[in-house]
């Protein structure tokens, strides 16, 4: 990688192919960083364009079901020669690569263009994570706008695929003696509360719990599925979720 100032040639082959292309291959074609592409792209005004389907359907609501759980949006100021700058990504940092992987697949399917990238933090018990992220200011205003009452509205007509991307994000198998069952865990109470509707409108009982965290000054709420191990294990084939080890006896 290197500093020196762009060259016509450049400029030009990012004007044509920054849309077409993901980061990684630019980078390597023009043997720059990655934050130096950006800057570029942002000074010629060039950005990818997406027009993602925001009808309800299984794999919004899937997506919606991980932004409640570990997903986020941003929409960052960008400081430099135009005010009022922005950019707008939906974003899932990860442990497990097939969960990286689907919440990808799943923002494709929709019709965004995100990035799969692998970082490194010393901090972190594996020493790596995975990041999505995708650039949208449509998805990020419309989601943004949408309260819990319409996420609701989606995720009652598609409520398996709502619990499947919050069951990714929030949820594990709990291994007890021989005995196995189901946790959600979060701390928001609209959410669980819809978690806990939606669980009972595909065939399942819960019960609810409230627990003080000290640690984080707030009321952690958690789900339980009722009926032991066969309940676990009927309601992981109903929903199929794709992080293996949150599946594995």
């Amino acid at each position: 990688m290197y500093s020196e100032s762009w060259t016509e040639i450049e400029e030009k082959y990012l004007e044509r192919e920054y849309q077409r292309l993901n980061i990684h291959e630019i980078m390597k074609h023009l043997s720059r960083s990655k934050s130096s592409i950006y800057n570029k792209a942002y000074k010629l005004e060039i950005t990818k364009k997406t027009d993602p389907n925001l009808s309800p359907s299984p794999v919004l609501s899937y997506i919606l079901g991980v932004l409640k759980g570990d997903g986020w949006i941003s929409n960052t100021k960008r400081s430099g020669e135009k005010k009022n700058y922005y950019r707008y990504f939906v974003h899932l940092q990860v442990a497990d690569l097939e969960f990286a992987q689907e919440f990808k697949e799943s923002l494709i399917r929709l019709g965004l263009n995100p990035l799969l990238e692998k970082y490194y933090r010393k901090e972190w018990r594996q020493g790596f994570f995975w990041r999505v992220s995708a650039h949208s200011k449509k998805f990020v205003n419309w989601y943004k706008n949408l309260g819990i009452k319409n996420i609701e509205k989606i995720a009652e007509q598609y409520p398996e695929s709502f619990v499947r991307g919050f069951y990714d994000s929030e949820g594990c198998l709990v291994k007890a003696d021989r005995r196995r069952y189901i946790q959600f865990s979060n701390t928001d109470e609209s959410t669980i509360c819809l978690v806990r509707k939606l669980i009972g409108k595909i065939g399942f009982r819960v019960s609810l719990r409230a627990y003080w965290r000290k640690h984080i000054a707030k009321k952690e709420y958690s789900l339980f599925i009722l009926g032991g191990t066969k309940e676990s294990k009927r309601f992981l084939s109903k929903i199929n979720p794709s992080i293996q080890r949150k599946v594995a006896y």
